[in-house]
């Protein structure tokens, strides 16, 4: 029926003059917004805008912004914004718009509830199929609820709007007017992608193992992500928006939806931000299914996924964890952030610049001022991770100084001074805490372990908010392990001497942390520290080791060893030294069997080793040796 619909269906086909010529003044129009908007519909009705009085617009309004927004028609449409943009954020801030706060997985009830009542829907879909079928094509979202409860319908009918699975479909006598176009879909350019949206993206990717199921937005670390994970397998797609970056991760093969808890083999989605091309792909393809917001964002279903993944894009973050997702108005939530920190192994992440403006602003700060426009869109309890182009703050589970520490750690160097002391002004932190003085987290240190009978190892460089753990690990240790440590007793480790260990600048000093693991990553448990710190000018650094009894004779003080030597190197460092006393035997085996030509002295007690490790190092020696690690 698709090439012959207009005679079918003639007494219903109408131009857009005649079909908007229906509406009255003081109706609740409501428009379909995304790629698959009605451009035709929508150009129509601002030339039409003098025939209008009090005509209410209630829309998403998305990407391509129609003139429709455009402050000189506001006095003849009131827009009714359910996503602030920010074409339209200027005129909500001023009073000369409206916006509606409500998830968006919420808002289909409200339509049919008619708590959001609508007279008049705007859609576009595809010509008729032979059983008398449209498909709302790539934009699904809240436009098909609303398409069903609208008193009248009038639609655009496009060939270029593919024909989509899923739950995409009305009947064409649910529509009151068709229109004919033939207008090319908006397409959504690709985002552009700078130096730190790369290594945002980057960072993301560690957190996306195997088996994963993504939400990510149309932004320009979405668009970076793809090529961080072509060695993952089996990644699932459960996503609002579906764009380019994703789809190219299921040509590549990336993406198989093989693992999925639920709607297993699918890529499910509401909307695609794509291209001509990406449209002609998805055109009626098994596999990938197009439903409503009310599924889709749902944060009960998002929950059901296993190891769900939620990226979202955020704008500015204070030192508790309030997220701003933009500036001048509040943004609705998604559904996503909430499902994910439900689901079994899922993960809610919050990306953002870690400054602005040319780096004069920080996009991390002490509050989140409601004076500058700003409103919450992220819950503290949503976000259980934060990522800028200086690494990963792990906010589950983390007290507020705990949080504090872990934001500062991530914002750019030139604004943790100011956030300190901000902090310390607000008792998030103690008065007496540290600088951070570190550049860029060396997350490249990280590394897995398994020892021979299946423990698993996660060994990392030391953060300040591994404070309280380390401490725990050092007042567990034994009397030997105690002495063997610090020669001699130790009656407290109050936390201004154990923060120097883990506040640490990854160059002159580094502090390497060893923890029980499962397969998704660290236990907080720390089994083991590995040191040096470097004296200034001469090229030298002091190296200690302390490892938890349990843990003894089994490689991982000599791995820790040379894992220092590799950091060592890279800060030109090329002498270590250490001081070991006589009894400890193990230790002084470690650094015989180091790799790294050795000097041994003997005096007071103590014996000297002075390590040359400018030179090579032998391969390190197999974990689960022989060797004792205090």
């Amino acid at each position: 029926m698709s090439e012959n619909w207009e005679s079918v269906h003639s007494q219903r086909v109408k131009s857009a003059h005649e079909a908007l010529g229906a509406i009255r003044s003081g109706s609740r129009v409501f428009m379909a917004a995304g790629c698959g908007r009605p451009q035709l519909l929508i150009d129509t009705l601002v030339e039409m805008r003098d025939k209008f009085t009090d005509l209410e617009l209630i829309h998403m309004m998305g990407i391509g912004l129609a003139p429709a927004i455009s402050p000189e028609y506001l006095d003849r449409i009131r827009h009714n914004a359910l996503f602030i943009r920010p074409g339209l954020a200027e005129a909500v801030s001023d009073g000369r718009a409206d916006f509606t706060p409500v998830s968006k997985y919420q808002i289909s009830r409200l339509l049919r509830e008619r708590r959001i009542p609508i007279d008049v829907t705007l859609i576009q879909v595809s010509p008729p199929d032979e059983d008398g079928f449209v498909s709302m094509g790539i934009t699904v979202g809240i436009s098909k609820a609303a398409a069903e409860v609208a008193g009248h319908v009038i639609a655009e009918v496009n060939p270029n709007m593919p024909r989509t699975r899923g739950d995409s479909l009305l009947p064409v006598e649910m529509i009151d007017a068709l229109v004919p176009s033939t207008r090319p879909l908006i397409e959504a350019p690709p985002r552009e992608v700078d130096e730190v949206a790369d290594e945002i993206a980057r960072h993301c990717s560690r957190l996306i193992d195997d088996d994963a199921t993504l939400h990510v937005g149309y932004t320009p670390v979405a668009f970076a992500l793809p090529r961080y994970l072509q060695n993952r397998q089996n990644l699932g797609i459960h996503t609002d928006v579906l764009t380019t970056p994703l789809m190219d991760l299921m040509r590549a093969g990336v993406v198989t939806n093989a693992s999925k808890a639920i709607n297993r083999g699918k890529t499910i989605t509401s909307l695609c931000y794509g291209t001509r091309a990406d449209y002609d792909r998805i055109a009626n393809r098994p596999g990938i299914e197009f439903y409503p917001a009310e599924y889709v964002n749902n944060p009960c279903v998002v929950a059901e996924h296993l190891r769900m993944i939620a990226i979202n894009e955020a704008r500015k973050i204070d030192l508790t964890g309030l997220v701003c997702a933009r500036f001048r108005g509040p943004r609705f939530g998604s559904g996503f952030m909430y499902g994910a920190s439900f689901a079994r192994h899922g993960r809610s992440i919050v990306t953002l610049p870690s400054t602005r403006e040319n780096g004069t602003v920080s996009n991390i700060v002490a509050d989140l001022d409601p004076a500058e426009g700003i409103a919450i869109s992220t819950n503290r309890d949503e976000v259980q991770f934060a990522i800028t182009e200086y690494g990963i703050a792990d906010l589950a589970g983390k007290s507020i100084r705990e949080r504090t520490l872990a934001l500062i750690h991530i914002a750019h160097p030139d604004f943790r001074d100011e956030l300190m002391e901000a902090a310390k002004e607000r008792n998030y932190i103690y008065s007496n805490q540290i600088p951070q003085r570190h550049k860029a987290y060396p997350d490249r240190h990280e590394s897995r372990l398994t020892l021979k009978d299946g423990t698993l190892l996660y060994v990392r460089p030391a953060r300040p908010t591994d404070e309280r753990m380390v401490q725990t690990f050092l007042y567990r240790m034994d009397e030997d392990s105690i002495r063997y440590r610090f020669h001699g007793k130790l009656e407290s480790l109050h936390r201004d001497r154990v923060q120097e260990f883990v506040n640490v600048d990854y160059e002159g000093a580094v502090t390497l942390l060893v923890f029980l693991a499962d397969e998704r990553g660290e236990r907080p448990e720390v089994i083991a520290i590995g040191q040096y710190l470097h004296y200034a000018g001469t090229g030298a650094a002091e190296a200690a080791f302390t490892t938890d009894h349990e843990y003894r004779s089994r490689g991982i003080a000599t791995y820790l060893f040379k894992e220092l030597i590799k950091m060592a190197r890279e800060q030109k460092i090329d002498r270590m030294f250490a001081e070991v006393l006589r009894e400890n035997q193990a230790m002084l085996a470690v650094f015989r069997r180091g790799g790294v030509p050795a000097e041994f002295t003997f005096e007071d007690g103590l014996h000297h080793v002075s390590l040359d490790i400018g030179g090579a190092t032998e391969s390190p020696a197999e974990v689960d040796g022989s060797e004792e690690t205090t």
